[in-house]
């Protein structure tokens, strides 16, 4: 990992989960990628994550520089699914770090907890639309299963499935 080390969330890392989630928002609006508006993140949102031990936080020395979450399920966005599959959610990279090869250290580092909970694939998703977020998953390995549309209060957004083999077949 490039000078970073990993942990286990607390509830005291709830304001910079919200932070950096906050910071990727108002940057990827200012690139006209409309993925999450600015100033809507709610806390409720990562609070089961927390709860049950699934949120984590890459530290460079003592600053939180990324986040992740890795959950056994996540049946709203992929259904009930029966193959041994971990699923890697929140993501984010403060941007005064950025190209420093974190997002995908943490990547990697997420990979590697799923498969020592026993799991032969990694899941995740994003915004469809996000043509470099969806090649960046594709260089990191990932395969786009499908898009899937929802409907989220006034109109519809697509989501696209990646996922990565994690026992080489």
């Amino acid at each position: 990992m490039p000078g970073i080390t990993m942990r286990q969330a607390t509830p005291n890392d709830i304001a910079t989960f919200a932070e950096l989630h906050e910071e990727a928002a108002r940057w990827l609006w200012s690139r006209g990628i409309r993925q999450w508006q600015p100033g809507t993140f709610q806390a409720e949102w990562i609070e089961g994550p927390f709860t049950r031990g699934e949120a984590y936080v890459a530290c460079d020395q003592d600053e939180v520089v990324a986040t992740v979450i890795i959950q056994p399920a996540d049946t709203e966005t992929w259904g009930k699914t029966v193959d041994a599959a971990g699923y890697i959610h929140g993501l984010r990279v403060r941007r005064r770090v950025a190209g420093r090869g974190i997002g995908l250290a943490v990547l990697q580092w997420a990979e590697r907890e799923i498969a020592a909970q026993g799991n032969r694939i990694a899941r995740l998703d994003c915004m469809g639309t996000n043509q470099g977020l969806c090649a960046y998953y594709e260089r990191a390995g990932y395969r786009r299963v499908r898009t899937v549309t929802f409907q989220d209060q006034d109109e519809p957004y697509m989501l696209a499935l990646f996922e990565k083999r994690l026992d080489g077949n």
